[in-house]
C-alpha cells in the first residue's frame, strides 16, 4: 500500500546513435504500464495510430512523453494525434480508483 515511484531506463540504439529515455511512474495502484487494475476494460484504439486515437470510454487523461515529460490534459473518448511526432506515448487515465498508465504508438 501507498505510493510508489518507478523509473524505467529505455536504450535505443540507432546506427551510432544511442538514446536514452527514462520513465517515472507515479501511482499508488499500478507498478507498470499496461497494467491497468482500475479499469481494466479500458481500450486505446487503433493501436498505431495516425490521426485520432479512441478510448472506449469518456475519461480524465494526461497524455505524457516517454520521458514522462506532460504534454497535454483532458478529457473525453478521443484525441487527435496527427501533430504529435511519431513515436510511443503514454497516456494515463484517472478514475475514483486511482490511475492508470497505457501506451499507444504514433506512426
Amino acid at each position: 500500500p501507498g505510493e510508489h515511484i518507478a523509473g524505467i531506463t529505455l536504450y535505443c540504439a540507432k546506427g551510432t546513435d544511442t538514446f536514452y529515455y527514462t520513465v517515472f511512474i507515479d501511482t499508488p495502484e499500478t507498478t507498470a504500464i499496461g497494467e491497468n487494475s482500475d479499469n481494466s476494460d479500458f481500450i486505446i484504439f487503433p493501436n498505431p495510430a495516425s490521426d485520432c486515437i479512441y478510448f472506449s470510454q469518456k475519461i480524465d487523461f494526461t497524455l505524457l512523453s516517454v520521458s514522462g515529460k506532460e504534454i497535454l490534459r483532458g478529457w473525453g473518448n478521443q484525441l487527435n494525434v496527427s501533430g504529435f511526432e511519431p513515436g510511443m506515448y503514454i497516456l494515463k487515465t484517472t478514475t475514483t480508483k486511482g490511475n492508470s498508465f497505457h501506451s499507444f504508438i504514433k506512426q
